[in-house]
């Protein structure tokens, strides 16, 4: 399937500064770390290209798990059906201490990969490997290179598990998917 899209630029950046200090009698003496890191996709395909967006924030159920569908099954705020070929970026924040509709701040935990079946193996070691993002948290990996990393789908299958945590309150998240159709 094509994209049906006719136009994406994606900037994601990082700009990291951190100060620190130790106290002493006399001196007080100081670092300070600042760098930048950006990546950017134009419209299409191949090396620094992408041609698919996904974005949603969306609420899990206490203990409540999802599997999204990167072979076919999401919609884009256009109302298009999707089927990523690849994944050149992946951004989640659990936004769960924000209120928001019938949301009420609280502090679950969420965890992204390791679906049972037909996982997306992406940025993982391994297809049964979870990443952990805190209340507050978030999780940043690109991947811009021609390749991205391959959503195989030979039964229209790629899945992403998103997992609530807490067995008592639901979580809030929002996440981004960039990459391209064929």
């Amino acid at each position: 399937m094509a994209t049906p899209l006719s136009d994406l630029v994606a900037l994601l950046k990082i700009n990291l500064q951190v100060h620190s200090a130790k106290d002493s009698d006399l001196v007080n003496p100081f670092a300070f770390l600042s760098t930048k890191k950006s990546v950017l996709m134009e419209f299409g395909t191949g090396l620094d290209k992408a041609n698919l967006l996904w974005a949603d924030r969306r609420i899990l159920a206490a203990s409540g798990s999802e599997n999204l569908n990167l072979g076919s099954g999401l919609s884009n705020s256009f109302g298009d059906s999707l089927e990523f070929t690849n994944v050149k970026a992946i951004v989640v924040f659990n936004i769960t201490d924000e209120t928001w509709g019938d949301h009420t701040a609280t502090t679950a935990v969420i965890t992204i990969g390791g679906a049972a079946s037909t996982p997306f193996s992406g940025p993982f070691a391994n297809s049964s490997d979870k990443i952990s993002i805190p209340t507050s948290g978030m999780f940043v990996v690109t991947n811009p290179t021609l390749a991205g990393w391959d959503v195989y789908y030979p039964t229209s299958e790629m899945l992403l598990l998103v997992e609530n945590e807490d067995a008592s309150n639901e979580a809030l998240y929002d996440i981004i998917l960039i990459g391209e159709s064929g």
